[in-house]
C-alpha cells in the first residue's frame, strides 16, 4: 500500500481537495472521479494500484460477516436483538426449530407476545435490570409459547448493547431446558422417593429394634413365670413328700389341702401362659376364629362381674357392674367376651390397693355398645400407656413389678375386642386408677334367633375353671 505522505501534493492539487464534497453516493464510478480529482492520476493508474487491495479488504469484511452470520444462524441457542420497548429487530434462524417460528416472522413484534403471562412480569424485571447497567448480562427464566400452543422452559441471558452503534439494542440469548426442568423434577422426585424409603426403613429398623427389645424383656419374663410356679410346685412336692417319708400324713389334712390349692394354682398359672402363647401364635397366623351367635351381652358381662365377686372381696376390693339397659342382643362370641372382661377385672385387682373400688359400666350410644372397666389403682405412666396393648409391653419393669403377668393379657383383650369389629382404649391418671373402653358395634345376625348364654347353663363347674385359670397369677387367701 502506497504512503499518502511520500507523495508530493502542489497547490493546484491542493485546490482540487478542497473543492471535494463528501460524496453521496458509494458507486465505483463516483469514487474513480473522486481519486482522480485528489490524487491527479489516471482512471488506469487507479485501478492497478488501490482496487486491488479495496477488494482485497471488502473481501475479508465479507469473509468475516458470513462467518459469524454462521456462528448465529448454525447455534442451538436462539440470538435475538430487541430494542429498549422490547420489540424484536433481529431473530436466528434456530428460533424455527425450537419455537416453531420463523424468524421473519417474530421480527417487528413484542417479545411479550411469546412469553407466559405468569412470567412477564420477571421478565420485564431482567430486562429493566439490564437496561439501567451497561454492558451488563441479566439471567431470565421463564416459558415461552411454543407455535403448537405448548409452553418450553426457557434460559434467557441479556446483553445490554444499546450504545454499541453496530448493534443499538439488547441482545438475548435463549435456549430451551425443558428436558433439563423435567430431569430436575424426576431426580427431586426420585430424591424424594428415596428420603421416604429410607425414613420408613429407618421407621421399621426402629420398629425391629423395639420389637427385639420387647421381645428380650418377653423371654426374660416368661422366664420368671415358668420358674416362680415350677418353684413352688416343686416345694410343695417335696413337703409332702417329707411328710409322706416320716408317715405324718394322719391328722395333717390341712396342710396338705393347703399345699394341694398351691399346686392346684399354680399348674392353673402355666396352663394360662401356655395358653395365651398359643392364642397370640394363632391370632398372628389369622387362625384365630370368632363364634358368632346372638347373644344377650348384658347377661354375658353381668354373669362374668357375678362370678368373680368373691375373689374380688378377699382381696378387699368392692366390684360394681351397672347398665343402662336391661338387655341388648348382638352378635359376638360369649366365650371371648367372658374372656375379655374376666381380662380386665383381673388387671384391676392387681394393681388396686385393698380398699379400692372396681366398676364394669354397660351402656349404648347410637349404633355401639360401650363396656368400661374402671378401677382405683396406682394408674398407669402416660409414656406406658402408648404400648400397653402391645406384645410382650408391661407397665412394670420386671425388676420393679409389684405383680405376676407376661405382658400379652391387654393384647389378646385388643385382638379379641377387634375380632368384633370393636375397639378397645385406655384413660389413665398415674396414681388416680385407670379406665378402659371397649367399643363394640350393635351387629345381629340376621334369620337367628337370640341364644342364651350357654356360659351360664349347666356349665358352672367348667366356668369356675376358666376363672381360676384367669385368675391364676392372683394369690388370694380366703378362696375355697
Amino acid at each position: 500500500m502506497k504512503n499518502y505522505s511520500d507523495i508530493n501534493i502542489d497547490n493546484d492539487l491542493k485546490n482540487n481537495i478542497s473543492s471535494v464534497k463528501s460524496p453521496e453516493c458509494n458507486t465505483h464510478d463516483d469514487w474513480d472521479e473522486i481519486m482522480k480529482k485528489i490524487l491527479g492520476f489516471g482512471e488506469n493508474s487507479l485501478r492497478k494500484n488501490y482496487y486491488p487491495q479495496f477488494e482485497s479488504s471488502v473481501m475479508v469484511l465479507h469473509q468475516k460477516e458470513e462467518y459469524f452470520r454462521a456462528l448465529i444462524e448454525n447455534s442451538s441457542d436462539i440470538i435475538m436483538v430487541i430494542d429498549e420497548n422490547a420489540f424484536i429487530s433481529y431473530c436466528s434462524q434456530s428460533a424455527t426449530r425450537i419455537l416453531g417460528y420463523s424468524s421473519e416472522e417474530m421480527v417487528g413484534k413484542s417479545i411479550y407476545l411469546y412469553i407466559h403471562p405468569e412470567d412477564e412480569n420477571n421478565f420485564k424485571i431482567g430486562i429493566r435490570q439490564c437496561v439501567d447497567s451497561l454492558n451488563t448480562i441479566s439471567r431470565i427464566e421463564s416459558r415461552m409459547r411454543h407455535q403448537d400452543g405448548t409452553w418450553l422452559n426457557i434460559e434467557s441471558f441479556a446483553n445490554n448493547q444499546l450504545n454499541n452503534f453496530a448493534v443499538s439494542g439488547i441482545i438475548i440469548n435463549s435456549r430451551d431446558i425443558t428436558e433439563h426442568i423435567q430431569a430436575q423434577a424426576e431426580i427431586s422426585k426420585l430424591n424424594e422417593e428415596l428420603e421416604q424409603n429410607i425414613e420408613e426403613k429407618i421407621a421399621v429398623l426402629s420398629q425391629l429394634t423395639e420389637y427385639d427389645k420387647l421381645k428380650t424383656e418377653f423371654f426374660a419374663n416368661i422366664s420368671h413365670e415358668f420358674r416362680t410356679p415350677l418353684n413352688v410346685i416343686l416345694g410343695s412336692l417335696q413337703l409332702l413328700e417329707l411328710k409322706s417319708s416320716k408317715s405324718v400324713i394322719c391328722g395333717e389334712h390341712t396342710h396338705l389341702t393347703r399345699h394341694s390349692k398351691i399346686v392346684r394354682q399354680n399348674c392353673f398359672r402355666l396352663l394360662r401362659l401356655i395358653n395365651n402363647l398359643l392364642d397370640i401364635t394363632k391370632i398372628d397366623s389369622n387362625f384365630m376364629e370368632v363364634d358368632l351367635k346372638n347373644n344377650d351381652i348384658v347377661n354375658i358381662v353381668q354373669n362374668t362381674v357375678d362370678s368373680v365377686i368373691e375373689y374380688t372381696k378377699s382381696k378387699g376390693l368392692e366390684l360394681i357392674f351397672s347398665s343402662s339397659v336391661k338387655n341388648k342382643i348382638l352378635a359376638c362370641d360369649s366365650h371371648k367376651i367372658e374372656r375379655i372382661i374376666l381380662n380386665l377385672i383381673s388387671n384391676s385387682i392387681k394393681f388396686t390397693e385393698a380398699g379400692g373400688k372396681i366398676t364394669v359400666k354397660l351402656c349404648t350410644k347410637k349404633d355401639s355398645i360401650y363396656i368400661s372397666v374402671s378401677d382405683t389403682g396406682i394408674g398407669i405412666a402416660k409414656e406406658k400407656q402408648k404400648i400397653i396393648f402391645d406384645r410382650f409391653a408391661q407397665a412394670d419393669n420386671l425388676l420393679t413389678r409389684r405383680c405376676e403377668g407376661s405382658g400379652i393379657g391387654l393384647y389378646l383383650v385388643k385382638s379379641l375386642v377387634e375380632m368384633h369389629s370393636g375397639s378397645v382404649s385406655l384413660k389413665s391418671d398415674y396414681c388416680k386408677g385407670s379406665t378402659f373402653m371397649i367399643k363394640i358395634p350393635m351387629n345381629v345376625l340376621p334369620g337367628e334367633s337370640e341364644i342364651k348364654d350357654e356360659c351360664t347353663v349347666n356349665n358352672d363347674s367348667i366356668k369356675v375353671e376358666r376363672i381360676k385359670v384367669e385368675f391364676s397369677d392372683i394369690y388370694f387367701d380366703d378362696v375355697k
